[in-house]
């Protein structure tokens, strides 16, 4: 379903950005989105978390709830393990952490959220967004963390 939804998004964004030649600003995007969950409200059965960096708002992260309900948040979750991490989030995510300490804390969460979740998969997948540097992308397994 997200995948779905992710596909329409990225054709309205390109077909409404080809006059500018720009990158899309985070909140548009993530505006769109929100107006795919309101169009299709009681249909969709998904949530979403959009984030990014544009030369407007800088990095930015939105949680988008099944409800359409568009959040800006410093730091968001989801997933069938993310309940069992929040704790573990509230007490050690702070803002501005170097990046060697933000990967060890996104590997930490998210392998305790694995542990806990046996509908998680075995794949950690992180992403890396650094301001207007394409994202570098990290796959690690739950055994090399252990």
């Amino acid at each position: 379903m997200t995948a779905m939804i992710k596909s329409r998004d990225n054709q309205i964004i390109e077909y409404s950005l080809c006059p500018m030649h720009e990158p899309p600003l985070v909140y548009r995007s993530a505006s769109l989105f929100r107006d795919i969950f309101r169009e299709n409200e009681g249909n969709i059965k998904a949530a979403m978390i959009i984030a990014g960096w544009d030369r407007v708002k800088g990095n930015q992260v939105y949680a988008l709830p099944s409800n359409g309900v568009l959040v800006r948040q410093n730091c968001a979750l989801g997933g069938s393990g993310s309940s069992y991490i929040l704790g573990y989030v509230d007490k050690e995510w702070r803002s501005n952490m170097k990046r060697e300490d933000c990967m060890e804390f996104m590997k930490t969460a998210l392998s305790l959220a694995m542990a806990r979740d046996y509908a998680s998969g075995g794949l950690i997948n992180i992403g890396v967004m650094e301001t207007e540097k394409p994202m570098e992308k990290h796959i690690f397994t739950q055994q090399e963390l252990l």
